[in-house]
């Protein structure tokens, strides 16, 4: 469990594909006891509604970070649906990313590329991870995971130094 006086990320993943996600990212990052991964939402609509609902707790922490892991379902907007639920002074430190389709899109067509071993979406995390840590997009830029960029740039510039050793 972090520690809530220190910088920290929660991730709040959409469902067990995002969650394993997040568990892969956990285990790339420097600082896992800054990190603490949530149990599934259920779908990316209660992810919006524990967003609307944990605001108090984010005005509380003012060291916590949230990263909301989610499938857009091919709904570009689905970023600002999430994000809309949440006043000014807490969305600038939620972010939400996820694959553009469905989590398993993106872990087959890995396994088709070559670049994922079987069953281990966690290793989805890890090459996620690498890019953050290398301040590379090798995975970032993915057709499925581009439209993340601008979430990208933004996590990059709050949440490095909290995760990774500089």
């Amino acid at each position: 469990m972090p520690n809530a006086y220190q910088p920290h990320v929660l991730i709040l993943p959409e469902d067990a594909a995002c969650r394993d996600i997040a568990n892969g990212f956990v285990l790339g990052v420097d600082h896992e006891r800054a990190v603490r991964v949530c149990g599934p939402s259920g779908g990316w609509r209660k992810t919006r509604d524990i967003l609307a609902a944990d605001k108090s707790e984010l005005a509380r922490w003012p060291q916590r970070r949230l990263v909301a892991i989610v499938d857009f379902d091919a709904e570009s907007d689905r970023a600002e649906a999430l994000k809309s639920v949440c006043r000014a002074g807490i969305a600038d430190r939620i972010y939400v990313v996820g694959a553009l389709t469905e989590t398993e899109d993106l872990r087959r067509a890995l396994l088709q590329a070559g670049k994922l071993a079987p069953n281990t979406r966690e290793g989805i995390g890890r090459m996620l991870a690498d890019d953050c840590r290398y301040r590379t997009e090798a995975l970032w830029s993915h057709a499925l995971l581009a439209h993340n960029a601008a979430e990208l740039a933004r996590m990059n510039a709050d949440l490095r130094t909290i995760l990774f050793t500089e």
